[in-house]
């Protein structure tokens, strides 16, 4: 497995509404400012985007979506162990 010292930063708006978008694609796409999808990290509900140049990495995890989301968040509150 390939590490890399990564560094931090903020993201500039433009940045930040491009990978917000992304994390609610079912097809998310492959780059994002120069950032590469992590295909292998990434899932339905979460996405990962590293650009090495940068050496920085960005998981984008999407919000409550539908009905469905909805009724899995009352579970959870009902029920702890859910």
């Amino acid at each position: 497995m390939l590490y890399m010292k990564l560094k931090g930063g903020s993201l500039k708006v433009k940045e930040k509404k491009a990978f917000l978008e992304a994390s609610y694609d079912e097809d998310p796409p492959k780059e994002i400012l120069g950032h590469q999808l992590d295909e292998k990290k990434s899932f339905l509900y979460g996405k990962v985007y590293v650009n090495h140049k940068s050496k920085k990495v960005v998981v984008a995890h999407r919000g409550t979506v539908e009905t469905f989301d909805w009724a899995n968040n009352a579970l959870y509150a009902l029920n702890s162990d859910a």
